[in-house]
Formats: C-alpha cells, sequence, structure tokens
C-alpha cells in the first residue's frame, strides 16, 4: 500500500511538472479581411484591405486578386495597402499571413475601361455642342476667352484623328446652344449672346450649309436640354439670364414639317444644364442646376408614343450641372461637370435595362465643367471645357 501510494505522488508530480514546463506556442489569431477601398479600380490602381491579425512584416504576407499576385506596398496588423496587378480580373481579394489564407466576402471589378487623348483644337472654349452624324464628329459654338462667343464649326475623322473647318454657323456666335440629330442633319438652336437666343437652325453636312428653320416657340433661353427619338426632336428646360427663372417647359420638333408642338411638361425640378439623351426610344433627362434650390439627384425618362414622363432611380453620385453626356449601344454616359465648389472628373454609366448607375473610370484630362462631347461607332468623346483645347476618347 505504501509501494502505491509512493508510485501514485510520483505520477501526480511528473504530471504537474509536465504541463508547468509546457513551453508550445499558442496558435496565431487568423488574419481576418472585413472590406477594401475602393470597390473597383483599374491596373495600377491603388486599394486599401482593412481587417485584422495581418501582422506587420511583408515578407510573412502575400495578396492576390483573384489569383494574381499583387505587391503589398504598406502593411499594419488592421490594414494593408496594395496596387491592382496586371492580369487581375474581376474576384476576390485574398490574403495570405504565415500560410493561413483567407478571402474577401466580395468581389473587387478591375474596370477595363479607358480615355485617350486625341487630337485638340485649334481655340480653346467652353459652353460648345458636339454631335456626330455617320462616321463624323462635329464641335459648333461655345465661348473663348480669346476670342469671345463663337460661330465655328469644327469636323473630327477618327480614321484619321484630325479636325476639319467647316462652314460658320451663319448667325450670332453663341454659348450654352441645345441641339439634336435627326436623319443625319443637325438642328439646334437658343443659347446665349448678350442675351438669351431662339432662332433655330439646321447643318447639312452633305452639302455643308446651313438653313434657318422656325425659331423655337418657347421663352429665349440657355442651358436647355434636348434629345431626339423616331424622327422627332425635343427641347425643354434651361434658363433665363439671372439663373432665377429656370423652365420645365417641353416642345417636340417635327422637321418634316419644321413645325413646334408643346407637349407634357417637365413634372421634375425646373433646371439647367441637365443631361439629355435618348435610349430605346425613350428619353432621358438627369442631373442639372436648379438656382437657389442648388443641383438636382432626379433622372426622368419620357414616352413619346404616350407623351409622359416617368421617374426613375435618382443619380447616385456627386450633384452636379454642367456634365458631358454621349450614348454607347444601350447605355448612357455622363462624364466630369461642376458640383458647385469644385470641377470633376469622375464618369459614370447608365443602363436603362436595370434603371441603375455604375461609376466607371475617371475622366484622365484634367477635371472640368461645360465641355462638349459626342459618340461614334461605339466610343465616347469629351473635348474642351474649362476653357481647354484638349480633346478625349472614351473605350467602354
Amino acid at each position: 500500500m505504501q509501494k502505491f501510494l509512493l508510485f501514485l505522488c510520483m505520477g501526480v508530480l511528473l504530471i504537474s511538472c509536465s504541463k508547468t514546463n509546457d513551453t508550445s506556442t499558442p496558435a496565431a489569431p487568423k488574419p481576418e479581411i472585413t472590406g477594401f477601398t475602393p470597390a473597383s479600380g483599374r491596373i495600377g490602381s491603388d486599394v486599401s484591405i482593412n481587417g485584422s491579425h495581418f501582422g506587420n512584416e511583408v515578407s510573412k504576407a502575400s495578396v492576390k486578386f483573384n489569383g494574381i499576385v499583387a505587391t503589398i506596398n504598406t502593411i499594419a496588423d488592421n490594414k494593408i495597402t496594395t496596387t491592382v496587378p496586371t492580369g487581375a480580373t474581376t474576384g476576390k481579394i485574398s490574403v495570405t499571413v504565415s500560410g493561413v489564407t483567407v478571402s474577401s466576402t466580395t468581389n473587387f471589378e478591375v474596370l477595363t475601361d479607358s480615355w485617350t487623348q486625341k487630337a485638340p483644337l485649334d481655340i480653346e472654349r467652353s459652353k460648345a455642342l458636339g454631335f456626330s452624324i455617320l462616321d463624323k464628329g462635329y464641335m459648333v459654338t461655345g465661348y473663348a476667352y480669346s476670342s469671345g462667343w463663337l460661330s465655328d464649326l469644327w469636323q473630327y475623322d477618327p480614321s484619321t484623328d484630325k479636325w476639319t473647318k467647316k462652314a460658320d454657323l451663319p448667325a450670332s456666335g453663341r454659348e450654352w446652344a441645345t441641339g439634336f440629330t435627326i436623319n443625319n442633319k443637325f438642328y439646334m438652336g437658343t443659347g446665349f449672346h448678350l442675351g438669351e437666343l431662339k432662332d433655330f437652325w439646321e447643318y447639312d453636312p452633305a452639302s455643308d450649309m446651313w438653313t434657318r428653320k422656325t425659331d423655337f416657340p418657347g421663352n429665349a433661353r440657355e442651358n436647355a436640354f434636348g434629345f431626339s427619338i423616331n424622327g422627332k426632336g425635343y427641347l425643354g428646360g434651361g434658363t433665363d439670364l439671372d439663373y432665377l427663372t429656370n423652365y420645365n417647359d417641353f416642345w417636340e420638333y417635327d422637321p418634316a414639317t419644321d413645325q413646334w408642338t408643346q407637349k407634357t411638361a417637365f413634372p421634375g425640378t425646373a433646371r439647367f444644364e441637365a443631361s439629355g439623351f435618348s435610349l430605346n426610344n425613350k428619353g432621358y433627362v438627369a442631373l442639372g442646376g436648379a438656382g437657389f434650390i442648388g443641383y438636382t439627384k432626379e433622372v426622368w425618362q419620357y414616352d413619346p408614343g404616350s407623351d409622359q414622363w416617368n421617374r426613375k432611380s435618382d443619380f447616385p453620385g456627386v450633384l452636379r450641372s454642367g456634365q458631358a453626356e454621349f450614348v454607347i449601344g444601350n447605355k448612357g454616359y455622363i462624364a466630369c461637370g461642376d458640383d458647385g465648389s469644385k470641377t470633376l472628373n469622375e464618369t459614370w454609366e447608365y443602363d436603362p435595362d436595370t434603371d441603375a448607375w455604375e461609376r466607371k473610370v475617371d475622366f484622365e484630362g484634367d477635371v472640368r465643367t461645360e465641355p462638349f462631347s459626342f459618340s461614334l461607332s461605339g466610343k465616347g468623346y469629351v473635348g474642351c471645357g474649362d476653357y481647354e483645347k484638349d480633346f478625349w476618347q472614351y473605350n467602354p
């Protein structure tokens, strides 16, 4: 019995010593990704990954974008900064620390759209009009510090990346005019030259000739919106000289009869410098300024068949006026603009099928407001504005 107790005591002592002398290292906490900013970007853009337990040694960590290894710029226990690597595609971001890998719950979107600089204009300007007919783009009128109000017309050939001077508008030079294209002819009017205007003109590129048409029947104005649908042109909104009288009347122009017909008034906030474009035989009016009210996020759709307006999803980005707009395929785009305190370089895409806006790659020229714009062969074009003369192509 005594021997048994002695062995029992020795066993307890050995177990106690074994526990006391256990020097094994506890498992390191598993890394965690709680989010990343921004949610999308191009190859080469910076990304911050937020989380925990990343450590602080670059040599013990790695980052991948959908399986493509990225360079870690800085690392802290709760944040990693990195750069989207060449070859990356849309997918999860993963972080590996000391052999333990975790992945984000959402995808990082790798943007593939881009801006490319093209041949500049001869004269810097702002508040000009852009349009396209067949395989050529055009820019007309505007205002230049060096020359005042302009009436010149220029044609752009994307195959040669060259501008060619065409026939001047045979009327007062102007800024903030409005226009639309119908059956391979361009129609424009209103605007400002020592006061608001209401004259209206047709340009035929086949003959390089201008013809005066029936004046716009509403109040003379500047900064109206316009678009065309099924052989008819539409013009509405705009403002008076003091920017206190903003309009919401809306008119249809028929080039076959050279007549204007008043349609259902625009039901949104009366505004100026809004974007107007057409998609799927519907017209769209977005953004713009509203005097002392400020800027509006409203987006409206016009159905010419029923002569009715329908409100769509609000614009989700920074509110603005003076933005460029163009259409590529079945989607509308805006770029640049002014939010009242600063000029912008954002690009946004509107999809009418989902009634949703998506931010795209930023305009790569200087930030600006009141540029001209048009689209050609699946590309968008934006130029001048803020008295610049550079010219850029958007590749979706």
